[in-house]
């Protein structure tokens, strides 16, 4: 069983025996006409103060004529939570003594068996194998109808702080419920990709993890996130296929140790495709969609603030908005701790907002480098000039010339190749090298093989991978040549196990195929994995 299937069944097991332990407690059976609290009813603590617990652990106590909504009923038990300063507190509450409905005492009846369903909606689970991850275990979307007044759509969300434990070691995670309510008359549809972007203390910059959900009608959005948008960390779940925590590559500030981390890759965890049809489902007018994510945020120390990023709105006829929430942490909360944002902005993007995120240097680096990738993704054709003028301005932050670099690639805009050639014979910053050879790979041009091929034998071992990719891309003869010739003189070794897990014997593999494989490649990434600095 995954860890965190092992821990949703040993949660399951703990409501299921809270459940059958409070049966046996007496309470008074309300008359048969009385209908029992439903989920979403608007219900009041009586005979106060009322424990709310998970378990037999009581997390607080309410006092008498506390207002709540129930979340979840279960036998005699109704989950609701409730605030607490900055924080949200889940938990259940005996509803045969401590709730009323509606002005009435319409206590829940005693539950007519001992076992119960299961408290965490559509979240039941199994243990996936390591070779196949199991089909109908994963948390779902869960639908339901908006009732609160509103106009446009709007994004609420909320983190809790948990962990998982793989081997061991505890991982802390963010479990993230983001609520997309659509008040228009027609569906919304929403982005591919849910980020995190922690503030470490003995750190300027912002740490960024991200989930990225791939949609079966492909789209430019995921290609190179994690480079574009300055992110260190994350896993890719395709439209069909499970994706898998790289836990051998966690970022330098990780809570576990190079080796564990290494040991790591044969116990990461299975995220299975959240929608039918990939990425995130679409919200029907007058609908709202409850979005469950278990981010893994492997930081030794807590965050000064967080940011999340939830997926982008996406309306016909309007631009796409991107909502930013920011939490205060302050330090690292216990486990259960929920937090809501302390504020929350909408980005709307079109080209005006961007370019002037962009260009305004008072803004924060996260904000900016994102901005510039919007604006390249939903308008290049009236952006490309700005990006050619960043992506050769050497007094421009690094991370933004990068990121300029790269669009200009992957949208195959010849003209750039210049700029790239330049950056790549700039021997002052070898660093800008990189992203160079990546753009080249991207646009198409056999004939610019020839000036990545020197750097197949680099020193630089990430910067000899991104060539042997790059060649690969390109399918240029005489770099396949020269990579087929590398690997017979290297058959030795391989036969004497070289290869296996070997970053040469990988990169050399994914050039001569022409084939770019994450799960080969990103092992290897520890050292020089850019961050929001």
């Amino acid at each position: 069983m995954s860890p965190i299937a092992s821990r949703l069944s040993r949660g399951v097991m703990g409501l299921v025996a809270l459940a059958v332990a409070a049966g046996s407690v007496s309470g008074s059976e309300p008359p048969a006409k009385e209908e029992p609290i439903k989920p979403g009813d608007k219900v009041v603590v009586i005979n106060g103060p009322a424990p709310l617990k998970v378990a037999e652990k009581t997390l607080t106590t309410l006092d008498t004529g506390t207002e709540l909504t129930a979340k979840r009923v279960q036998g005699k038990w109704v989950s609701v939570t409730v605030k607490q300063g900055d924080s949200l507190i889940t938990g259940w509450i005996d509803s045969t003594k401590h709730l009323w409905i509606d002005g009435t005492k319409r206590l829940m009846p005693e539950p007519a068996e001992t076992t119960a369903a299961k408290p965490v909606a559509k979240a039941a689970s199994a243990a996936p194998s390591k070779a196949k991850p199991a089909t109908d275990v994963f948390v779902a979307p869960e639908y339901s109808v908006a009732k609160q007044p509103g106009t446009g759509v709007k994004i609420d969300g909320r983190i809790t702080r948990g962990s998982t434990q793989i081997g061991r070691n505890k991982i802390p995670t963010w479990n993230v419920e983001v609520t997309v309510a659509n008040y228009t008359e027609r569906t919304v549809r929403l982005g591919e990709s849910m980020t995190i972007l922690e503030k470490v203390p003995e750190r300027e910059g912002l740490v960024g993890i991200y989930i990225a959900r791939e949609s079966k009608k492909a789209t430019g959005h995921l290609k190179m996130l994690e480079w574009r948008y300055g992110l260190v960390w994350g896993v890719t779940v395709g439209a069909e296929s499970a994706g898998v925590w790289p836990l051998g590559a966690l970022p330098h500030e990780s809570a576990v140790s190079d080796l564990d981390a290494f040991m790591l890759l044969l116990s990461s965890t299975w995220v299975k495709p959240y929608y039918p049809d990939g990425g995130y489902p679409p919200v029907g007018a007058g609908q709202q969609v409850l979005l469950r994510e278990e981010i893994l945020v492997p930081l030794k120390s807590g965050p000064e603030y967080t940011v999340l990023l939830p997926p982008l709105v996406l309306e016909e006829g309007k631009s796409s908005v991107q909502t930013v929430l920011r939490f205060h942490v302050g330090s690292m909360p216990e486990a259960e701790t929920g937090l809501l944002p302390k504020d929350v902005k909408q980005y709307p993007l079109d080209g005006a907002v961007n370019t002037q995120l962009v260009a305004d240097a008072a803004q924060p680096l996260w904000l900016r480098l994102h901005a510039l990738n919007w604006l390249a993704e939903s308008a290049f054709q009236t952006s490309a000039d700005m990006l050619l003028r960043l992506a050769a301005n050497d007094r421009a932050p690094r991370l933004m010339r990068s990121a300029a670099i790269l669009n200009l690639g992957l949208h195959q805009h010849k003209p750039a190749t210049s700029v790239m050639l330049a950056q790549l014979s700039d021997k002052t910053d070898p660093t800008g090298r990189r992203p160079a050879i990546a753009a080249l790979g991207e646009l198409g041009d056999s004939s610019l093989a020839a000036h990545i091929r020197p750097f197949l034998d680099d020193a630089d071992e990430m910067l000899a991978r991104e060539a042997v990719e790059a060649v690969g891309k390109l399918r240029d003869p005489e770099s396949v040549a020269v990579l087929l010739r590398k690997l017979a003189d290297r058959s030795k070794e391989a036969a004497s196990g070289f290869f296996v897990g070997s970053p040469q014997g990988l990169w050399l593999s994914v050039g001569a195929s022409s084939w770019r494989s994450s799960a080969g490649t990103g092992v290897f990434r520890r050292k020089s994995l850019p961050c929001l600095c």
